[in-house]
């Protein structure tokens, strides 16, 4: 019987080879300058949210952040629009995903619609609508909900439309229900959950 290795065994075995040391130090510095770069491209927008009180040094922060940043959500609508990396572009929007950026969720929708779907920056702006929508609003999420020129980040949506006490959204989850891209989440709800 072939002995077993254990993980800090293989770990000790990798770190003697020198061949996984050198790409080792090759992909951490690929790292580091990709970091750098994002940092240095989101410095205008961590300038202006620095301005107005929120001294982050990402936007990312505000993203983990519990504490309500309302003064923080009229700097981040402003640098939607601007040209930054995916991964930045995803952060203003998932940082937008908080309530106080419901008078604001028609702008995020147009954005949504706007924007190609194989991106971070598109599920970003899921996670903002399905976070901040209501009732009033859910005519207009129905609708991207069921188109599937938004792709996969419309999964990111079911639950606002779960949440909803509309008929319609009702009836939607069960007509998606049946759908090969939503099926699985839903399912995942259980029965017992849905009604």
């Amino acid at each position: 019987m072939e002995k077993r290795v254990t993980a800090s065994e293989l770990r000790a075995k990798l770190e003697a080879d020198p061949e996984y040391r050198k790409r080792k130090r090759e992909a951490e510095a690929r790292h580091a300058e990709k970091a750098a770069e994002l940092l240095s491209a989101e410095k205008p927008l961590i300038e202006d949210l620095t301005r107005v009180g929120f001294p982050v040094k990402s936007v990312w922060d505000l993203v983990s952040n519990k504490g309500p940043y309302s003064e923080a959500i009229p700097i981040l609508l402003n640098h939607m629009h601007r040209s930054y990396p995916d991964r930045v572009k995803e952060g203003i929007a998932r940082a937008l995903a908080v309530p106080h950026t419901t008078v604001t969720w028609l702008r995020i929708l147009d954005e949504y619609k706007d924007t190609a779907a194989a991106c971070d920056y598109k599920h970003g702006l899921a996670a903002a609508l399905g976070a901040t929508s209501s009732d009033d609003i859910m005519p207009y999420l129905q609708e991207v909900i069921i188109d599937p020129v938004h792709g996969e980040s419309r999964l990111l949506l079911l639950k606002a439309l779960r949440r909803s006490s509309l008929p319609s959204s009702k009836r939607l989850l069960d007509e998606l229900s049946d759908d090969p891209t939503f099926s699985k989440e839903i399912r995942s709800w259980g029965r017992s959950r849905m009604k």
